[in-house]
């Protein structure tokens, strides 16, 4: 797998250099054409696409709303449906001639008055069947098993032959009528997902003892449903069913999807009212739950092909005219890149003139534009070239003169370093070692501070730096001042930069001693700490206000950015702790640098805190 996508990634470079070397060499005519038309066509496809998805999402929100709209019609019928069966189921439960009729078991079967009720009985319930296209048969069944059952037509199965009393179904209808508390209530009796037949139900009590008498029973005609959205079925809701809670279907018109699929669909239906994508069927699927029933749903499909046909019409047109558009950009942009290449060509033309060693080109453009002003300055440059040159010339005589000047100015250390040296002969022979002593100290403070010698120099050397110093000062404030050195052997070797010691013990000197009427000590101490090596110059002078420390410090933190934008703002530089500070944030990094300590008129402590490790890399470039 890894061989393979390394492989990938070679082609891929291979491609790409292909494609950039190929653009960079075919001409600007061309490639002002491929990128006009590029541009053109991303454009037009873009807002292609952006129409279409716009167009899409607006059919489906309309088709959506008006599917609902549909949908919510539907349920206004089942309502006013279920609304008139149960006006019915209570008209009739209310009936004397059905309390009556309970109470035929204390009358003979075979008797007159027996055979009369009965008759009325069924005379009320044909009576309303025949007026309700929705109702197939009624039927009323008491609590001793005796059915009294009527019919539209006897070609159709009874209610006594569906529902015999104590059957799995009886006892199914009865449990749900009795938990509704004389409410209807639909029960379906389901083959195979379908309802084979629908019931409504309810619970007949005596009007007297509220006791419960029976059960009315209704067998429905689901045809009839179909005439409720028959009228509401066009071209794009031809797809309609009517589900149970869980899903089995009441009634369906012209569903088209396979059962299967559409039953996997239909498991996404939540709440009351919604709608959702069948990408698998292409369809819209919308549902709403009815108000009366909520248990009853309703159920649209819309196809998308249908829905989206007007939209594949729409596409085609604006393909063939986006082809039209682009071969009629094409030439358009042939004609302007020709207008652009025919005066470039010209300009170049002249330019290779001025390389052969012409310098008397002259171009005419006739032009105003951003083309023309590029030939009038082409035409400025020829003629000023004779005075460049002139000018090249006398610059690089002024320059040779500048270097001679540098070189002599370089001259001046080494006589100052020879006339140092004189002066210690001199002294030498004259047998005056202190003046020698002095010299020697000085020159060789001078040959640090002016840069000889390598950057990076040990701790050894760096204290020779400081006994030098140590030479003049003496000489200068007697036995006032005394220096004590304690370093480690270890530390003896580690390289730091060059006069990195020698300024904190020159600070001490004149703002430490200096300022003091007694005797001063300053004591320079270098450690080693784990990986670092810690520096200390301390003296028993005067110290430094509080406040003024503060300050100091706070200074000596700065980063080298702000640091610098001062200077920059600021003649006056600091040549002293600062100047120390900055070389070792410079050299090791802003984390690290100078900070002091100090207690009026006890001490003053300056602490250097370094890495011994230094990288290589950094190491060369500060000796470079």
């Amino acid at each position: 797998m890894a061989k393979l996508k390394s492989f990938l990634k070679k082609i891929l470079n291979i491609l790409n250099v292909s494609i950039v070397r190929f653009y960079q060499n075919i001409p600007i005519r061309y490639k002002l054409l491929l990128v006009l038309n590029i541009l053109l066509i991303i454009t037009l496809l873009g807002i292609s696409y952006i129409n279409f998805k716009n167009s899409e999402i607006s059919l489906t929100k309309k088709s959506t709303q008006y599917t609902q709209d549909i949908l919510k019609l539907i349920e206004i019928r089942l309502n006013d449906y279920v609304h008139n069966l149960d006006l019915i189921s209570q008209d009739l439960s209310l009936d004397e001639r059905i309390r009556a009729n309970t109470d035929l078991g204390l009358v003979p079967p075979d008797s007159l008055e027996s055979y009369a009720e009965v008759s009325s009985l069924e005379n009320l319930f044909r009576k309303v069947i025949f007026t309700r296209n929705e109702i197939q048969s009624i039927a009323l069944i008491t609590n001793k098993g005796e059915c009294y059952p009527a019919d539209m037509n006897n070609r159709v199965v009874s209610i006594k032959q569906l529902v015999p009393y104590k059957s799995e179904i009886y006892n199914t209808i009865i449990k749900s009528a009795r938990e509704m508390k004389g409410l209807p209530v639909f029960v379906l009796d389901m083959e195979e997902g379908r309802a084979k037949n629908l019931f409504m139900a309810r619970v007949v009590y005596d009007i007297n003892s509220f006791d419960e008498i029976g059960l009315m029973l209704f067998l429905l005609r689901t045809e009839y449903l179909n005439t409720i959205i028959k009228d509401l079925v066009n071209e794009d809701t031809q797809n309609i069913i009517i589900l149970t809670g869980s899903h089995d279907i009441i009634v369906e018109r012209n569903t088209q999807a396979s059962e299967e699929k559409m039953m996997l669909e239909l498991d996404r239906i939540q709440g009351t009212k919604g709608w959702f994508l069948d990408d698998s069927q292409k369809n819209i699927i919308s549902y709403i739950a009815m108000d009366k029933n909520p248990k009853w749903k309703i159920v649209s499909f819309v196809s998308l092909d249908s829905l989206y046909r007007d939209i594949d019409g729409l596409k085609e047109k604006i393909m063939i005219s986006s082809i039209i558009i682009v071969l009629f950009m094409s030439m358009v942009s042939l004609l302007m890149t020709a207008d652009f290449v025919r005066p470039f060509r010209k300009l170049i033309s002249g330019m290779e003139r001025v390389q052969k060693g012409d310098k008397e080109v002259s171009i005419e453009l006739n032009r105003k534009d951003e083309i023309g002003y590029l030939g009038e300055a082409f035409n400025r440059m020829v003629k000023e070239m004779n005075t460049l040159s002139t000018w090249v010339y006398q610059e690089q005589l002024t320059r040779k003169e500048a270097e001679l000047k540098a070189l002599q100015s370089q001259i001046n250390p080494h006589f100052l370093f020879n006339t140092l040296e004189s002066i210690n002969w001199m002294a030498q022979l004259n047998n005056f070692p202190e003046i020698s002593d002095m010299v020697t100290a000085l020159s060789s403070l001078m040959e640090a501070s002016i840069g000889r010698g390598d950057k990076l120099i040990t701790i050894k050397e760096e204290l020779k730096y400081i006994d030098n110093y140590y030479l003049i000062m003496k000489k200068r404030f007697a036995d006032r001042i005394n220096l004590i050195k304690r370093v480690d052997d270890a530390a003896l070797d580690v390289k730091i930069p060059k006069l990195l010691i020698q300024p904190l013990v020159e600070n001490a000197v004149h703002h430490g001693i200096d300022n003091s009427m007694g005797r001063g000590c300053i004591t320079v101490t270098a450690t080693l700490s784990g990986s670092m090596l810690v520096i200390v110059v301390e003296d028993d002078g005067e110290g430094i206000d509080p406040d003024d420390l503060q300050i100091i410090n706070e200074n000596l933190a700065v980063d080298n950015e702000t640091y610098f934008k001062r200077i920059s703002t600021n003649k006056a530089r600091s040549i002293g702790l600062e100047n120390v500070n900055r070389r070792i944030k410079l050299f090791y990094g802003e984390n690290y640098g100078l900070s002091i300590e100090s207690k009026k008129m006890s001490y003053t402590r300056v602490i250097v805190t370094v890495p011994l490790d230094c990288p290589e890399s950094l190491l060369q470039g500060r000796n470079a």
